[in-house]
């Protein structure tokens, strides 16, 4: 769930890769708390049409990746279906963090539960395996490959950007 509360750029630790920072001046360390801690998220998706489809939902950042599920016969597991793209955005619309990668559908029941349980440890609840029965729902993992974060406070002169590369 937490991107890491061992040194950032640990290489033994299990999430490391290596930023590539492009602006700004917040920190990495903050963007990443920000985007793990958001209570909820905003996801974006590209309709067949090309319009974009934005939708709010639970999820868990855990090792450089974004977790969710989405029920099967939903426009954004439709949408994802056809493109994997993604954005997401946290909650703070004052302080917003931007992820952006590309979704695939997890199959592996080993890591559907692994998700099920970060989600039950974030969110303080004991949801079953219903809720990311793989029979009614899409569960997700999308490799986040950039990040834009947002402070007027800590950054006035714009955005902090990175890009996400494997070391």
């Amino acid at each position: 769930m937490n991107m890491g509360k061992s040194s950032p750029n640990d290489p033994s630790r299990k999430d490391f890769i290596e930023p590539t920072r492009i602006s700004g001046t917040l920190s990495w360390e903050l963007a990443r708390e920000r985007l793990a801690t958001s209570r909820e998220y905003w996801i974006a998706t590209v309709r067949s049409s090309g319009a974009p489809h934005i939708m709010p939902v639970w999820g868990v950042v855990s090792e450089n990746s974004f977790f969710f599920s989405s029920m099967t016969s939903s426009i954004k597991a439709r949408n994802l279906k056809a493109n994997p793209h993604i954005s997401i955005a946290s909650s703070d619309p004052n302080i917003p963090v931007v992820a952006e990668g590309r979704a695939e559908e997890m199959s592996s029941k080993t890591d559907i539960i692994r998700f099920l349980e970060m989600e039950n440890e974030k969110y303080g609840t004991k949801m079953g395996f219903s809720a990311v029965d793989p029979d009614f729902n899409t569960n997700y993992r999308c490799q986040i490959i950039k990040i834009i974060a947002i402070d007027k406070k800590l950054s006035p002169d714009g955005p902090s950007t990175w890009k996400l590369n494997k070391s």
